[in-house]
């Protein structure tokens, strides 16, 4: 009896200190500083074994280790997760360095070897999300079951490529894409056009927005489609390039569609920043990229793509376009 007295006394204890730290404020919430170790202990247990439990029914695909399955992961991987859980060659990111808990680096794990247990907890993880983490639930962002295992299969290869090998993937991915395999592309050099956005930004075709049909343009120029890229112009589209215009889409198909295919081949395009002012029927979408490109006369640029889009019974169609570029220099 006496056991059982002392028992609720010290849960009594518990229960009031556990109060008096919540509604005093006190407890160190911010970012900047750690969990108390007990706190970290019991929220890392309740993680891992919530993943675990969640992902016991998840029936795992065969295919994981198939290269077109990582090929297309790296595209997603690029455009999704390097900011929080970087890639081979990138030492930190500002955002990774500012959060608490910090996002594991993917490109450098010493983990055991993969499992199913643990596949399936990487996908209940990327297509849910976690609490009070930087963890997005992909899910609801549209990406798609088949998307988000390409994703695992392309992280169970990532530890074991070179900086190198991880850009030749992502080069030859199809970009970004929230349902499949589609890339993207973008911008203009000192003279002449478009080129590719940052490893392709391309969004699902179910439900596509102004900024979709930009980086659609983008990859079918990539991709060398001058049928698909005219598609994507209104006819009465008006492009500056280089210092002039060309005032329709059969005008530039005679001209400079052609030269910016070209300029495309080799180049390395890193997005710096994009805004999106997306109306009803209108949009405004604005990209800075940063190109380099190899050759005889390789360049450093600092690209800026202006497009006009209007909506229209077939999507969204681009109805102004103007590049402009200058040396890159760094700060800029």
């Amino acid at each position: 009896m006496n056991l059982l007295k002392a028992l609720a006394a010290v849960l009594l204890v518990a229960v009031a200190l556990v109060a008096a730290t919540i509604y005093s404020g006190l407890y160190p919430i911010g970012a900047d500083e750690p969990h108390w170790p007990l706190t970290s202990q019991l929220i890392e247990e309740t993680r891992d074994r919530a993943v675990a439990a969640h992902a016991s029914g998840l029936q795992v695909p065969s295919d994981l280790a198939s290269v077109e399955r990582q090929r297309r992961g790296a595209g997603n991987y690029d455009a999704m997760c390097t900011g929080c859980h970087l890639k081979p060659g990138m030492q930190e990111s500002e955002i990774r360095e500012g959060l608490y808990p910090q996002p594991p680096n993917l490109a450098e794990r010493d983990d055991e070897p993969d499992s199913e247990e643990s596949r399936a907890s990487r996908f209940w993880t990327i297509k849910h999300g976690l609490k009070l983490t930087a963890m997005p639930a992909w899910s609801r962002a549209g990406v798609n079951d088949e998307t988000i295992w390409d994703l695992v299969a392309f992280i169970e290869k990532l530890p074991r490529l070179s900086a190198e090998d991880y850009h030749t993937l992502v080069e030859s991915s199809a970009g970004h894409t929230h349902a499949g395999a589609q890339p993207v592309r973008e911008q203009d050099e000192v003279g002449e056009g478009p080129v590719p956005a940052h490893s392709g930004h391309h969004h699902p075709e179910a439900a596509p927005g102004a900024a979709a049909t930009v980086d659609a343009f983008g990859q079918a120029l990539l991709r060398g489609d001058a049928a698909a890229a005219q598609a994507l112009l209104a006819p009465e589209v008006l492009i500056y390039e280089s210092g002039g215009q060309e005032a329709s889409r059969a005008e530039y198909a005679r001209h400079h569609l052609a030269a910016d295919i070209g300029f495309m081949a080799g180049a390395t395009i890193e997005q710096l920043g994009r805004q999106d002012l997306s109306g009803p029927d209108l949009a405004t979408v604005t990209t800075r990229s940063r190109i380099r490109t190899r050759g005889a006369k390789p360049l450093d640029l600092l690209s800026t793509e202006t497009m006009a889009l209007k909506r229209t019974h077939e999507g969204w169609r681009i109805v102004h376009i103007h590049w402009s570029s200058q040396p890159y220099k760094p700060g800029n």
